[in-house]
């Protein structure tokens, strides 16, 4: 039997299609005739609405498949609602009556009485309310109105109605929306009317998690005001009245029907179109070559010069350094051996990476035949006062223990690194055979060189070339060569750079951030120089790459030292700086540079302020106005009217805004199946917990949107119960500027790390600029998906380098700017939380841990786990034993898992740090994928899938609590926020 006390829950006037514990559909058909004119309707319809999550316009269809019917009749012996087999039957004595007992149905019931027997009649008469349950009744009490008038939010027009992030436009994210909206007919409402206005009304109700009652007959309380007035059709918003006014039935439909442009509709599409970019003005405001002899002819040269003096000496030793690819040095080698024939020795060893060469090249042959037990290679201590690490001698033997591993039958293990304090060489190898016993001692001395580094005082000193000729250990001639990468960065840095500055005419402030200083330089490089992958994990020997890095990063540092010279604070975006690198052999070396100047960009904002239909009753045309200027036009309206966005999928996309260059951004909302037409995303994230996750943020890390985009699809198939408990939004690719000129640079060198690529077009750090009003669309997804779903975890999933990270002309590990060192990889994933302070940040500390614990679980015993133990080993070997400081460890058994103590803060660009009050946790994962492929990217992925599922199954764990609050003047839906994560079981 139905029960008229249960009628707001699953299962009546309402349903779940899914299975999923969460009412996604109504359940109801009104059979509304034409003698029917009940205004209150409108309040019921919007008690329908909120009530669910997700709804279509199909409750007046009369074939509408359901499990309650709603009739009405007219009576003379009272007004009341009636329990039915086939639903619910009014019957009324006159309008206002059942006017009164719809309103009151919608806002105040049910009502507590005392019995828990059926009710199956709700009576009104003389102005009082009962309810009969078949052998009793009960007086029920109206609670009285007390509402004061209070301020709600102001609108501005149309374009703040539906705009893609739910119904009415807010400033700051919540994962609240309470709606107070009042229903006013200035004309004999119709038939017609007042279904369009019931669906309006019903989507209202299911977009709100607050809801004020009654809709009608209550102006005078309302934040906003639909006005129903008029045949002629058309939509008019008055800012100053708060006004809405519908004049036609077609007006009202086409409104209540409404989808945002970015969620596949055509609302608003005119305003986009009217907003028009600037064509980029590509005349550059520098543009430079530069070529030189190449280092190769250089060091001939000097080399017939001193061949001449002592070409009759016999016993010469002679040494070379060069920066050069293998066989470009073995042909330098032939070429000497003509020019000193009385030579005992000729070598000629490679200027980058210089011991590494060494070993491989003159010491591993001649070890393969013996049984080695240990080797030891002492290393001087870097003690120069410089931006080197007291490690660098060590960091340029990385992988070397490798590769003797694979060459002498030796494990990596019984290679050892020692720091020497005083010694007249650069290096000593010294190899033991299983007794102790010295099989093999050998030295290498490597020459350097000094230079300023771009910010003024520090100095760096990069490995260089060298000549020299010595005999029977005594020194002829000496002379340190530049390299081609030495005189190009000197050029670079001392010409280019300065020259670059001097052409900037604008340095002006954004809010809160530099603006840039100009648009893009791009330097264009080709060098014969070593391009060697080792087939050792990803490494590879690659001076050019290391100089792609130099030419970005110092770029970057050369601009935050003039900022700071000129205003006491650094260019932290001057602008995009795209090295194009290409090592080919015997090339002379040549360089284009051109610079392209900044020219900002006018964001035009517009705003509909009326839409105007034709005689058909279809939009015609949109009067807009853009806000700075005020100006005005009229646009065609000539797109369709609306396209049908129904899915039988789980997956909705959206596209909240585009790129600087103009791509869009496309965000995926996947969720439990919802077959309907309209769905609230905060009314969904107040019935489960809602995750975002972040991809593709810093393009040249390559792995996070495959991962999230496979796991979508697992999510689909095999994996469909995580969605019965859980929404997830996704930002798949968020730098889309960025991943195109990842793509262009990887063209030329596919394996490279291209940190160039990492950021938007113009080189800015988006995040940065999250929440401000700046011409980088891209910063404002997260703030749009922040609205619309008020997600209770973050993650944000990253990586690191694959393989060693190499500036030469900046201390040749990984550039100064950062406090810790990122030169090797230190696991195959690991963790960032940020961990709340305060008393604000109790539970989020608990939920941190929550995380840290669950996604350790979930690693171990899987071989990410075991390339994690092997990642954290190489990394204490090279770097953490030796400077704990700059390679930091936060062990959490196999697991790395940082924590960053992050303060409150409204201003804040972290979620958990903005909106203490409703996010739970805020993620950062790191995989070692900067451009990888094959099996690595698929580990990478795979790394990035486990710690986002942990993460995702530790909210998942007990079912929330939905709480649902009645006053006097509304309604509210929702859950205690933030949730408390809970391991998994």
């Amino acid at each position: 039997m139905k029960d008229l006390k249960e009628i707001w829950k699953i299962g009546s006037l309402v349903k779940d299609q899914n299975n999923d514990g969460v009412p996604d559909a109504s359940n109801v058909s009104i059979q509304l005739t034409e003698d029917v004119k009940a205004i209150g309707l409108i309040d019921f319809a919007a008690r329908i609405g909120f009530e669910t999550t997700a709804i279509s316009f199909d409750f007046f269809n009369q074939e509408n498949t359901c499990d309650w019917l709603i009739s009405f009749e007219k009576s003379e012996e009272e007004t009341a609602c009636v329990v039915k087999p086939e639903g619910l039957l009014f019957v009324y004595k006159n309008e206002g009556e059942l006017n009164r007992l719809l309103q009151y149905m919608a806002h105040h019931w049910p009502s507590d009485f005392p019995t828990s027997d059926p009710v199956i009649k709700l009576s009104y008469q003389s102005g009082e309310f009962s309810v009969f349950t078949g052998t009793e009744v009960f007086p029920l009490s109206v609670p009285k109105d007390t509402t004061a008038k209070k301020e709600y939010l102001h609108i501005q027009s149309l374009s703040d109605f539906w705009n893609g992030i739910g119904f009415l436009n807010v400033d700051e994210a919540s994962p609240f929306n309470e709606t107070n909206v009042s229903f006013e007919f200035l004309q004999p409402c119709s038939n017609e009317l007042l279904q369009e206005a019931c669906y309006l009304a019903a989507r209202i109700g299911m977009m709100s998690t607050s809801l004020h009652f009654p809709l009608t007959d209550r102006k005078e309380l309302s934040g906003i005001t639909f006005q129903f007035d008029g045949e002629e059709e058309g939509i008019f918003f008055d800012p100053e009245s708060q006004i809405l006014q519908f004049k036609g039935n077609q007006a009202v439909g086409y409104f209540a029907r409404a989808t945002h442009f970015s969620e596949g509709g055509s609302y608003l599409s005119w305003e986009k179109e009217k907003v028009i970019q600037p064509v980029i003005d590509e005349e550059p405001m520098l543009h430079l070559t530069w070529e030189d002899q190449g280092e190769k002819e250089r060091v001939l040269e000097l080399c017939q010069l001193q061949a001449s003096m002592w070409q009759e000496e016999d016993q010469l030793d002679i040494e070379i350094f060069l920066s050069e690819p293998k066989d470009v040095r073995q042909e330098v080698n032939q070429q000497l051996k003509s020019l000193f024939p009385k030579c005992r020795s000729v070598k000629v060893r490679s200027a980058f990476k210089p011991a590494y060469c060494w070993i491989e090249e003159d010491i591993v042959p001649l070890l393969k035949d013996e049984e080695i037990g240990k080797i030891v290679i002492e290393c001087i201590e870097d003690s120069l006062p410089g931006l080197e690490l007291p490690i660098r001698w060590i960091q340029e033997l990385y992988p070397i223990d490798l590769l003797l591993e694979r060459e002498l039958n030796i494990s990596a293990e019984d290679v050892e690194f020692t720091l020497v304090e005083n010694s007249q060489s650069t290096y000593s190898f010294i190899a033991y055979n299983s007794s102790g016993e010295v099989l093999l001692e050998e030295r290498l001395t490597v020459p350097v060189a000094e230079y300023e580094y771009v910010e003024k005082g520090k100095k760096v000193y990069p490995t260089t070339g060298q000549l020299k000729i010595s005999r029977l250990g005594k020194t002829l001639f000496e002379e340190i060569l530049m390299t081609d990468r030495e005189r190009f960065y000197q050029y670079y840095q001392q010409e280019v750079l300065e020259l670059l500055y001097s052409k900037i005419e604008r340095k002006e402030e954004g809010q809160g951030f530099t603006m840039p200083l100009f648009d893009r330089i791009e330097v264009s490089v080709t060098m014969s120089e070593e391009e060697k992958k080792l087939d050792l994990d990803e490494e590879r020997i690659s001076s050019m790459e290391a100089l792609h890095e130099d030419v970005y990063f110092n770029t970057l540092d050369f601009f935050m030292q003039k900022g700071e010279e000129e205003k006491g604070k650094g260019f932290t975006a001057p602008g995009g700086v795209h090295p194009y690198m290409r090592a080919v052999k015997h090339a002379k070396p040549f360089a284009e540079i051109i610079a392209y100047p900044w020219k900002p960009r006018v964001k035009e904002k517009w705003v509909t302020e009326q839409i105007t239909f034709s005689q058909y009753g279809q939009p015609a045309f949109a009067l807009v106005k853009e806000i700075h200027s005020g100006k005005t036009a009229t646009i065609p309206i000539t797109l369709p009217v609306q396209k049908k966005s129904v899915s039988n999928f789980h997956i909705r996309e959206w596209y909240p805004s585009v790129s600087y260059r103009g791509k869009k951004l496309q965000v995926l909302e996947v969720t439990a199946e919802i077959n309907e037409e309209f769905y609230s995303p905060l009314k969904l994230t107040a019935y489960k917990p809602t995750i975002f996750i972040e991809a593709g943020h810093h393009a040249n890390e390559v792995s996070s949107t495959p991962a999230i985009l496979q796991l979508i699809t697992e999510f689909m198939s095999e994996k469909k119960e995580i969605l019965q408990k859980v929404n997830l939004v996704v930002l798949p690719i968020a730098n889309p500027d960025g991943l195109a000129l990842h793509q262009r640079m990887a063209a030329d060198n596919p394996e490279w790390k291209h940190h160039a690529a990492r950021y938007n077009a113009v080189g800015l750090e988006h995040r940065n600029v999250l929440y401000q009003d700046t011409e980088f669309g891209e910063a404002d997804v997260i703030p749009a998906i922040m609205k619309k779903w008020a997600p209770d975890v973050i993650i944000d999933d990253h990586g690191i380098p694959s393989h060693e990270w190499v500036q030469p002309f900046a201390g040749y590990n990984s550039p100064p700017r950062f406090p810790v060192s990122y030169w090797m990889p230190n696991a195959l994933i690991y963790g960032i939380g940020r961990e709340l302070q305060g008393e604000a940040g109790a539970l989020h500390v608990e939920n941190l841990q929550t995380i840290i614990k669950s996604v350790q679980n979930k690693l171990a015993g899987t071989d990410i786990e075991e390339k994690n133990k092997y990642w954290m080993k190489r990394y204490k070997k090279y770097g953490h034993q030796w400077l704990p400081e700059v390679f930091p460890l936060e062990n959490h058994e196999n697991l790395i898992f940082y924590t960053w103590k992050t303060e409150p803060s409204p201003a804040s660009t972290s979620a958990v740090a903005r909106y203490p009050e409703w996010v739970a946790a805020d993620i950062i994962s790191e995989a070692a994928d900067e451009t990888v492929y094959g099996e690595v990217l698929q580990d990478c992925i795979r790394g990035h899938q486990l710690f986002d599922l942990a993460i995702m199954e530790t909210m998942i764990q007990h079912p929330q609590e939905i709480k649902h609050v009645v006053t006097e003047e509304k309604r509210e839906v929702y859950r205690d926020r933030p949730i408390q994560l809970n391991e998994v079981e």
